[in-house]
């Protein structure tokens, strides 16, 4: 969060840095420039650009699902994971992404296996959990990791 109560969230799909006030999290933020929607209740599937300039560029947590079509247990997790989404539990942006399509980023992020939760804030990792979880738990998680890394 920036000095003026705002928070930035970079567009994933046109590079454009977007100011808002922290209090319209929740709502459904669209980009000013290309109107593509930044934080809204539903995930956001990214591909490795776009989580490239998304991890880059914003200012509040995002939690991501690194998962695979090819795993049953990744592909029931993901389901929950839009779930958890969807609740009021925590503001912070929540991504899929297919470790299959996107290799490298997995590599990157030393994902070995899936489904693999990763939460960021403010560019770094701050927690990660792998196996499938409900969305109470998920939710339950990305808290204490945002919690712990604000101390």
């Amino acid at each position: 969060m920036s000095a003026n109560g705002s928070s930035t969230l970079t567009c994933h799909l046109c590079d454009q840095v977007n100011q808002f006030p922290k209090s319209r999290l929740r709502e459904k933020l669209a980009c000013r420039v290309c109107g593509t929607v930044l934080v809204s209740d539903s995930v956001l599937d990214m591909d490795a650009k776009e989580f490239k300039v998304a991890i880059q560029g914003d200012n509040i947590p995002m939690v991501v699902d690194f998962w695979s079509e090819a795993n049953a247990s990744a592909r029931q997790s993901s389901k929950e994971f839009r779930k958890a989404a969807k609740s009021e539990v925590v503001t912070a942006r929540f991504v899929i992404l297919n470790t299959q399509d996107h290799p490298g980023i997995a590599d990157d992020h030393k994902i070995t296996n899936v489904p693999t939760l990763v939460v960021f804030n403010k560019g770094r990792e701050v927690g990660r959990v792998t196996g499938a979880f409900n969305a109470l738990e998920i939710n339950a998680f990305t808290k204490i990791c945002l919690s712990l890394s604000e101390t």
